[in-house]
């Protein structure tokens, strides 16, 4: 484990995780999902809660290592990263992984990508 998992792990570039913990690019044909959450006209998050956020069923978000407080959910802070325990994690449990970022949604459904994205999550397969 000499490279950080926040190194290989950028926004949309999906990568496995070995039983050893060790870690390569995910299989091709393997994408990222797109991630959102809905927001209201002031273009705050409308929900906080994790079974809002729209994703791929193939994939599910990993919860409980923001260090926001008062939440726990899946979003993160753009100051936040992929170390500690939240690597600890990943590495100990194989699988396909990648960070995405999270869209806004405004009311009418359009979203406007640089200025509507409210964090990141890190996704997992399976």
């Amino acid at each position: 484990m000499t490279t950080q998992l926040n190194d290989r792990m950028e926004p949309e570039h999906v990568v496995e995780i070995h039983p050893d913990g060790s870690v390569t690019d995910g299989s091709a044909g393997v994408y990222a999902p797109e991630v959102s959450v809905d927001l209201d006209d002031d273009g705050q998050m409308i929900s906080l809660d994790p079974s809002d956020i729209q994703i791929d069923s193939r994939w599910s978000l990993l919860t409980g290592y923001s260090g926001q407080y008062g939440y726990s959910g899946p979003i993160m802070d753009p100051a936040e990263f992929i170390g500690g325990g939240l690597e600890r994690d990943i590495r100990s449990t194989p699988g396909i992984y990648v960070a995405v970022r999270v869209i806004g949604l405004r009311p009418d459904g359009s979203s406007d990508c640089g200025d509507d994205i409210v964090g990141w999550a890190v996704a997992r397969r399976g």
